[in-house]
């Protein structure tokens, strides 16, 4: 006969460390102090199913009866705070006692887990253990196989990366070749050699190319106009647009200098330039600042139309002092306006003239201060008795000595210097006429306006005597030369030095048949038989009796060029200086 083994309390709970007992009204009535300590809702008399779910065999509302009917059962049960147990049920006298043993996650039979045999529970730990060290094995092994993959890709990212940004820099290279190269062909002008003006341009090209230009227009010896401008952004296609704004303006101040059609102003030159490109500049969503400026040796007067370009600089040898010429037009490509604003400026021999573009001015030192424009104004006044070439050497200078970095935009700055103008021609007019006798009396009046500023021609005779040859020179060009056809154009021009005076007539009539036989100048050996043969002979003999010479020429276009010079008389000369209308 069986007799029931009788376990003291502390030896059952040295065994089954983790045991928790409930009755038949499923109540806690014990814990073990380990199972409470990790599961602290576990208390005596608290319900098992507040502190207990039944995971295996999955019971989801459990009664009492339940478990009871299954004591062999491999139960495993979570707490409220979600820790896992394997349990073995243990009924007697209406309780219920779950010896529990914390949960293995990778246990996969549970068939074969022992009741409550210790050594089997460790070697089963240690298998999975083992299992567990096997797989991180293995994700270590396939992770540093994808490793090697991720840094192969890497080392050919960055290879590819390198080449990317090695044919970048050969693009962005190739670029500003090209815009350097439409910048010198197209943008930048050839420097002028003139007689009275001492001209030196400094340009520096950015790290960019921007739409900085300049150009120079010759229009006689006595007249040159000059420009400079900057279309708004960089690249390419600034420089684009520039060469196409210069295109147009190239074409717009050609057709200033027409013989018989005298100089169109500046004014008119940018009215249609500003007519034809303000609407593609408007389209094209960009603008450009520009500065059109004339240089009048007879009148000695700069006349300047700006589009919200930069400001001239103008050094007065007089005076000592540098002043500002301020432009007030918008720029080009803002809207069209219909009356452009000029400004004339006189200016004297040594006078100096400074032109630049924004990046001059713009030029930046570490602490991000811009050079501007008093720097370039001392600078200026400090070497105003140097040459062009050396005020543009020290602008340079100043410019590379104040800037920490290279240059952000164009440098453009340009050195005009009046040379010795007033011991030349000082005062000069232009006068277009219809080739119609009715015009003899403007003609008078013109030359009579101007000469009679000279004291020599103060006096009545001598005025008297320039009008009629000027008079018979204009009658032969009607009648001889243009055969009386009203619908021709004569160009006069008057230019006045110290010591003389010239009236040059141009006309596109038949030639002069003698001019290439006889020397005019010669009026003695013009013979009876010369005045018959030539075209109005008799009114050329006058006019060589009234004035000191008379020369001709006719160009490859057609243009006859017919002058009458008159000296001044000795002590006319000693008060010269007092005689002219310089204004």
């Amino acid at each position: 006969m069986s007799q029931d083994i009788v376990i003291p309390f502390s030896s059952f709970e040295t065994i089954f460390p983790l045991h928790v007992v409930f009755n038949d009204s499923l109540v806690v009535v014990s814990v073990s102090e380990e199972m409470q300590s990790l599961c602290a809702a576990i208390n005596v008399g608290i319900p098992f199913k507040n502190c207990f779910r039944i995971l295996q065999p999955y019971l989801e509302d459990f009664t009492y009866e339940q478990i009871c009917a299954m004591p062999d059962e491999k139960y495993i049960i979570q707490t409220s705070n979600h820790l896992k147990f394997k349990a073995n049920v243990i009924v007697q006298e209406k309780t219920v006692v779950f010896l529990c043993q914390l949960f293995i996650d990778d246990v996969e039979d549970y068939s074969a887990l022992p009741k409550m045999e210790f050594g089997g529970d460790l070697l089963l730990c240690t298998k999975a253990l083992d299992k567990k060290i096997e797989n991180f094995k293995a994700l270590e092994q396939s992770l540093r196989q994808k490793e090697e993959v991720i840094v192969e890709k890497e080392r050919a990212l960055v290879a590819e990366k390198e080449q990317a940004r090695i044919n970048k820099e050969k693009l962005s290279q190739n670029n500003k070749e090209i815009g350097f190269e439409i910048q010198k062909a197209l943008l930048l002008g050839r420097l002028p050699k003139r007689e009275n003006l001492t001209i030196e341009v400094l340009n520096i090209p950015s790290q960019e190319v921007s739409g900085d230009f300049y150009d120079f227009f010759n229009h006689d010896t006595k007249c040159m106009d000059l420009v400079i401008g900057d279309v708004m952004g960089k690249g390419i296609a600034a420089a684009l647009v520039a060469a196409a704004l210069k295109g147009v303006l190239l074409r717009c101040a050609g057709k200033a200098n027409l013989p018989t059609r005298g100089f169109i102003s500046p004014q008119k030159i940018m009215l249609r330039l500003m007519e034809e490109i303000t609407p593609e500049l408007i389209e094209l969503e960009t603008f450009a600042t520009m500065c059109y400026n004339r240089f009048n040796l007879f009148t000695h007067k700069l006349i300047s139309v700006d589009f919200g370009h930069t400001n001239i600089l103008h050094y007065k040898f007089l005076s000592e002092q540098v002043q500002r010429i301020v432009g007030k037009n918008l720029p080009l490509g803002v809207q069209t306006q219909p009356n452009l604003e000029i400004a004339e400026e006189h200016f004297d021999d040594n006078d100096i003239f400074l032109f630049y573009s924004d990046g001059v001015i713009e030029v930046q030192n570490e602490k991000g201060e811009m050079f501007g424009e008093q720097k370039l104004m001392n600078i200026l006044k400090q070497n105003s008795t140097k040459t062009p070439g050396e005020i543009i050497a020290k602008v340079r200078e100043s410019l590379i000595e104040y800037s920490y970095q290279d240059f952000k935009d164009d440098v453009t700055c340009i050195v005009v210097k009046i040379e010795e103008v007033f011991s030349q021609t000082r005062i000069y007019n232009v006068l277009m006429i219809t080739s119609c006798l009715d015009e003899l009396k403007r003609v008078r009046n013109y030359i009579t306006k101007t000469a009679s500023k000279i004291r020599y021609f103060q006096n009545e005779e001598n005025l008297n005597n320039l009008l009629l040859a000027a008079n018979e020179v204009v009658a032969n060009i009607i009648r001889h030369g243009y055969k009386n056809d009203p619908d021709n154009v004569i160009r006069i021009e008057i230019s006045v030095s110290h010591s003389w005076i010239r009236i040059c007539f141009v006309d596109k009539g038949i030639p002069f048949s003698m001019a290439d036989e006889k020397n005019m100048n010669d009026i003695d050996e013009i013979t009876d038989a010369d005045l018959q043969q030539m075209s109005g002979g008799f009114g050329l003999y006058i006019i060589h009796s009234l004035v000191d010479k008379v020369t001709y020429h006719r160009d490859s276009k057609g243009n006859n060029y017919l002058s009458l010079i008159k000296n001044f008389q000795s002590e006319t000369l000693r008060t010269a200086s007092s005689d002219l209308d310089i204004t």
